[in-house]
């Protein structure tokens, strides 16, 4: 699923040749099958052992655009099922919340001078279009 939540966005990925719209609002979907692993291209020749298959975000969207890019990592299933079994549970990345302080003080005083009764004050104000 591919989904936008505030400006149009593009998916690039430059060596699958594909790019699919990010549009705020409405969800897109994208598929491939990938033909050769990320270790394979690396060590095609011209050999280049930092090989990388790369994705961006291909649309001009803002000030944060720079920074929207990141790897892709095509495997073999072994090497994926290899991969899930060194990760760690969701759960045990669950940090504890410890130990709970009470909230020390009172909450300030309402200020006195400037009550939200008018009836109270006498003040009218009337506003104009």
């Amino acid at each position: 699923m591919i989904k936008s939540r505030d400006v149009l966005h593009d998916i690039g990925l430059p060596h699958f040749r594909m790019k699919m719209d990010a549009v705020p609002g409405i969800i897109t979907t994208m598929w491939f099958t990938p033909l050769y692993t990320t270790k394979r291209n690396a060590g095609e020749k011209p050999v280049n052992p930092d090989f990388v298959y790369e994705i961006n975000c291909a649309e001009m969207c803002g000030k944060g655009h720079f920074s929207m890019r990141g790897t892709v990592v095509v495997s073999t299933e072994a090497e994926f099922e290899a991969w899930i079994k060194e990760q760690p549970s969701y759960y045990s990345t669950i940090q504890p919340a410890g130990e709970q302080k009470p909230v020390e003080g009172a909450a300030p005083k309402a200020e006195e001078t400037n009550p939200a009764d008018s009836a109270k004050t006498g003040t009218t104000v009337a506003v104009k279009n």
